[in-house]
């Protein structure tokens, strides 16, 4: 697809008005959702392009636990500025620079979308690509590369899949979001001091889900 053409597929943002997910009389964060952010035919054009630039990019994920090294099953790219590198899951990632390839520019794209749309600072991007069986446990992103006080914005593409958010204290699901392909959520502080959240297995098999989440980290020397 022409350079041209893959900006054009994301250069409208959407028209929804975002909602609150939780109660704001919690004081504990809040999950914003803007469900058309991208329409159907920019979330299509957006998702098949990013599958193709992905074939060579997306490596399957690998997390440290007890000093071995494990292969989780969905794939994953990390983009970013100069200088950027995120620790989670016992291993410490170095972005890629947006600018060294296709893919990480048209993810370049969408985050400074993104960055206009909420009036953030976002510097960096994890892709990840969920096949049908692919999970992800419930865990909090509070790392220390984030920089303090700032949200996580996710924009989902493809397959819809429930995320699924609970206090840390335990019981219930407090929220279940299924985001909209083209969809976009925001999780405010401080969410991430008090809940966790989940992207649970299926029992029914559905496409791929890719989630591109935004998060400004600090730069270390």
């Amino acid at each position: 697809m022409p350079k041209r053409s893959v900006a054009q597929a994301l250069r409208r943002e959407g028209g929804s008005a975002p909602r609150a997910c939780l109660d704001e009389d919690e004081g504990q964060g809040q999950v914003m959702y803007h469900e058309r952010f991208l329409s159907a035919a920019q979330s299509r054009n957006a998702f098949r392009v990013l599958t193709d630039l992905g074939r060579s990019v997306l490596k399957e994920e690998e997390v440290t636990r007890g000093g071995k090294v494990f292969r989780v099953g969905r794939k994953t790219a990390h983009f970013g500025d100069e200088g950027v590198t995120y620790a989670y899951a016992g291993k410490r990632r170095t972005a890629r620079d947006w600018a060294k390839s296709p893919m990480g520019r048209l993810v370049r794209y969408l985050c400074t979308v993104v960055n206009k749309k909420l009036d953030t600072q976002y510097n960096y991007a994890l892709v990840n690509v969920f096949a049908p069986k692919d999970q992800l446990g419930a865990h909090s992103d509070n790392e220390a590369d984030i920089v303090p006080g700032t949200s996580i914005a996710a924009v989902t593409l493809g397959a819809e899949r429930d995320i699924v958010f609970r206090n840390k204290s335990g019981g219930k699901p407090i929220l279940t979001l299924c985001p909209a392909s083209g969809s976009l959520y925001v999780m405010e502080p401080p969410l991430q001091t008090f809940k966790t959240h989940a992207v649970p297995r299926r029992a029914r098999a559905v496409g791929k889900r890719m989630s591109i989440t935004f998060r400004r980290l600090v730069k270390r020397a």
